[in-house]
């Protein structure tokens, strides 16, 4: 799908300005916006000289400030978002388009702190967006209209990827997926470097090769694969011969039950974060 040019005239406001609201500010200046229209409030006056020395935004320590824009992203840490929320003018809030980057905080808990005419959207993110190649799930609430979601989708293809979900419930699937998915695919290199080294290879060989490996595996699998699972052991035949050494390995992958250990780790994720969405909604 063909990007949407930018409004050079919009404003952006990010409340909390850690690594994915710097890598969300990145990709609006890239696509042309200027660092101008984008207001950041940080804790710290030392935080604030260092990010406008990085991207030139507008940065300042009172979140009143941000209502000034016209889309506000929420990117603090849930343990302090309600005490964020009771500090600014939440009925100027209300009439904003709000993003939340924040995990676990289901929607009934804006909708109740700052009132049900809240046009929402929530993001799931994941951390190669810091690098452009991001996977981003998004849920627009009940009162979001079309250009609110193209709106979100603007401030999203600076970053990578985006998937539309269709019920809230879809955010809590890719968090279990995506969201969290880098670490899965860290610890499987991380795995495989550590078993490199203990066959002889210097730790950072190993590391390079599985690395590379699994970065051109990626790419061939986005090329070629086509939401079939089929097709996706198709790929695996390819490499996996009778009698050969591949096979061994996917042999020994199935005696060991990994689809299971992989079913239990990701339903643990999910049930995680269905638990923490219950302490917000009680």
């Amino acid at each position: 799908m063909e990007n949407k040019a930018i409004n050079s005239a919009y404003q952006y406001a990010f409340i909390g300005a850690g690594n994915m609201a710097q890598a969300m500010m990145a990709g609006l200046i890239r696509q042309g916006l200027a660092p101008a229209r984008i207001i950041a409030s940080t804790k710290t006056v030392a935080s604030s000289e260092k990010l406008t020395a990085s991207f030139g935004v507008k940065a300042v320590q009172d979140n009143s400030l941000c209502l000034d824009a016209d889309t506000i992203i929420l990117a603090v840490k849930p343990q302090v978002l309600k005490a964020v929320l009771n500090e600014i003018d939440r009925q100027k809030l209300q009439e904003k388009l709000v993003i939340t980057v924040i995990a676990g905080i289901p929607a009934a808990f804006y909708y109740d702190l700052i009132g049900s005419r809240l046009r929402l959207v929530r993001l799931m993110p994941n951390t190669p967006s810091l690098i452009e190649a991001g996977m981003t799930g998004a849920f627009a609430g009940e009162n979001c209209s079309a250009d609110d979601r193209e709106t979100a989708k603007t401030l999203l293809q600076g970053i990578g990827q985006c998937l539309w979900v269709q019920t809230e419930q879809g955010i809590d699937y890719v968090n279990a997926i995506s969201g969290s998915g880098p670490a899965y695919f860290y610890y499987f290199i991380q795995c495989i470097a550590k078993k490199g080294e203990a066959l002889g290879l210097s730790y950072e060989d190993a590391e390079t090769l599985a690395i590379q490996t699994a970065l051109g595996t990626s790419q061939l699998c986005l090329e070629q694969s086509d939401g079939n699972p089929e097709r996706l052991q198709s790929l695996i035949d390819q490499v996996t011969s009778k009698g050969g050494t591949t096979i061994e390995a996917i042999d020994s992958f199935k005696r060991n039950n990994l689809s299971a250990i992989v079913d239990e780790a990701i339903q643990a994720c999910y049930d995680r974060a269905l638990a923490i969405g219950e302490t917000y909604t009680k």
